[in-house]
């Protein structure tokens, strides 16, 4: 009777005892469950969990709406939640080169200290900056007629920013190129995927090739890098399948897959066909499936949030600075002339104070937001300048105006009340 008491006793303080600990620790967003801190070695999945997914957006301007610093928070979120499988959902036109090296530098310290598969989804378009950022995790999947590539790298002289695939200055000296694509051929290398295809997306003077391997699977090779485009049957091979000039040659059986000249853009069936994307999905429930995890919950939906209002505040950022730049773009046509009209002029005054508001509003929407800017920093700063002197000039010449017409007026009206002699 004694021994079914003690360990009654002991079932009861083994219980309060797990109580006590769920207690402390439930309140704590950061405590991670005690099977083996992720990202340690001795993190274990629990095979029987239900399966989540945790979605990581990668929309709009790289660098502008989606940053480093957002990034970060996202995947501390997904330390949080733990889902099965993180999602990169790709659909962005570019953007910073330093903004993708933190995000991509992120995303791939993450990867090395997680158990945590991640994936990327194309599911419109992953251009430039967002096509190496794609190229980052080992698994693609693109929607039908989605589009990857043209990570051409240029500076964006106007603001000074290194920025990829803007047709508009292409400044970036042969070294900085270099550095970049040495870069993003890293981030390519840790995913798994063919660097000759982000050279193909950096590069117009690279010519490539495709040809079957013994195993039936995709293999790209380098042209020459002199010359001009030729069958690969008549390459002049040495004993050593290299050109005379040292470059590695295709196969006879090889076939062109981007002339020199070109930069590589690849729709979704093209980057299967090469290798790059391991499938086609339409959506994300069938990207699930495809995966494994049909049924799958979403752990969190933070990512979609944090994107959705730094969307907002980009949206409405933009707006307040355009307004402003239609204020000061019309601030010549606040010259026109208004004659002796004291009423007038006092008009003609409140609109120019409100173009000298504006200037001022500018000024520290840009010193916040240099991304605001699509022209030369400098430049425009010593445009606004100008305006900002011709107002202030207008303003004190019209206030003399006023000031002369109002004594001038006052006078007048002295004269009229004299009483007549």
């Amino acid at each position: 009777m004694s021994r079914h008491l003690c360990v009654s006793v002991l079932l009861v303080f083994t219980v309060l005892s797990l109580g006590w600990s769920q207690c402390c620790f439930a309140d704590d967003p950061t405590t991670v469950p005690t099977s083996g801190a992720k990202g340690s070695d001795s993190f274990v999945p629990d095979a029987h969990a239900a399966s989540t997914y945790f979605v990581i957006p990668i929309h709009d301007e790289i660098g502008v709406v989606t940053t480093a610093d957002m990034v970060k928070k996202m995947l501390a979120q997904a330390d949080r939640v733990m889902p099965s499988i993180v999602i990169l959902d790709v659909n962005s036109p570019g953007g910073m080169v330093s903004a993708c090296d933190d995000i991509t530098d992120l995303l791939i310290k993450w990867q090395t200290h997680s158990h945590v598969r991640v994936v990327s989804f194309v599911s419109k378009s992953a251009f430039s900056a967002a096509a190496v950022i794609s190229m980052s995790s080992h698994e693609i999947y693109m929607v039908p007629n989605s589009t990857i590539g043209a990570a051409m790298i240029v500076l964006d002289h106007a603001k000074g920013w290194d920025i990829y695939n803007d047709p508009n200055w292409n400044g970036v000296t042969e070294k900085m190129a270099s550095a970049y694509r040495a870069q993003d051929r890293a981030v390519v290398e840790f995913g798994g995927h063919d660097p000759l295809l982000l050279e193909g997306m950096s590069s117009t003077n690279i010519e490539l090739w495709m040809a079957k391997d013994k195993d039936g699977k995709p293999k790209i090779y380098r042209g020459p890098d002199t010359g001009t485009s030729r069958r690969s049957s008549q390459f002049n091979h040495t004993d050593n399948g290299q050109s005379p000039d040292g470059a590695p040659l295709p196969p006879a059986n090889a076939t062109l897959f981007l002339k020199r000249g070109k930069i590589l853009t690849l729709t979704g069936e093209e980057a299967v066909a090469c290798g790059l994307a391991n499938g086609e999905v339409d959506d994300l429930p069938m990207l699930l499936t495809t995966l494994g995890l049909s049924g799958a919950t979403e752990a969190s939906n933070v990512g979609i949030k944090l994107i959705d209002q730094r969307s907002h505040q980009v949206d409405t950022l933009r707006s307040e600075f355009l307004r402003h730049i239609q204020v000061v773009s019309r601030s010549r046509e606040q010259a026109y002339s208004v004659g002796n009209d004291v009423d007038l002029l006092s008009q003609k005054q409140q609109d120019l104070q409100k173009v000298l508001a504006s200037i001022s509003r500018i000024r520290d929407l840009v010193r916040l937001n240099p991304w605001l800017l699509r022209e030369d920093a400098d430049s425009f700063d010593t445009r606004l300048g100008s305006v900002k002197t011709w107002v202030e000039s207008t303003l004190s010449s019209d206030q003399r105006t006023i000031d002369r017409l109002t004594a001038s007026h006052g006078q007048q009206t002295i004269i009229h009340v004299r009483p007549q002699q």
